[in-house]
């Protein structure tokens, strides 16, 4: 059936020979005729093309990247000046992340957050599984939760470390203590 709008007017092209199975198969689609199969199993085997890279994990790896460069270039520094006018002991966990802080910083250890941001997604686009089976829709919110539950767990960490000796500081300078 013609729609209304189109003309019964056909003309011949020239189709390269190597095009040709392409564009028979351009014409098979528009006509609905698959060559015997469906056009859902058309459509996932022949149009569904791997993509570049997983889109969610590169948007959740790249905040993670922006994050910690954020912090490594303006917070920590901060802090790491207020530690050195009080001249105050640091402990362990937190000498631990002032210096990955400065290497991060001054050694260009950010140039790895971001390879990493960047990079992984491409591989993990390249190494799952395509076209994606029916029963793993969930999987990528299953690992999106993942992701977010040990980042959150590891910036509760990262403030206890940074700011237990703000407070010593603070109880040390606010005098002795009242019972």
């Amino acid at each position: 059936m013609i729609p209304a709008h189109a003309t019964s007017e056909t003309r011949l092209i020239a189709v390269p020979t190597e095009l040709v199975a392409e564009v028979e198969q351009l014409i098979a689609a528009r006509r609905g005729d698959f060559g015997g199969t469906s056009a859902l199993e058309y459509s996932r085997t022949e149009s569904m093309r791997r993509p570049i890279t997983d889109w969610l994990l590169t948007l959740v790896l790249g905040s993670l990247a922006a994050g910690l460069t954020a912090i490594c270039f303006v917070y920590i520094p901060k802090m790491e000046a207020i530690f050195v006018d009080f001249k105050i002991e640091l402990p362990t966990g937190t000498q631990w992340v002032l210096a990955a802080s400065r290497w991060a910083s001054h050694e260009y250890g950010f140039w790895i957050f971001w390879a990493v941001a960047l990079g992984l997604p491409v591989i993990w686009a390249r190494v799952r599984r395509w076209p994606p089976r029916e029963g793993n829709v969930g999987r990528g919110a299953r690992y999106f939760m993942l992701i977010v539950i040990l980042l959150g767990g590891g910036a509760v960490v990262a403030y206890y470390v940074m700011m237990a000796p703000v407070v010593e500081l603070i109880q040390s300078v606010s005098g002795p203590q009242r019972r």
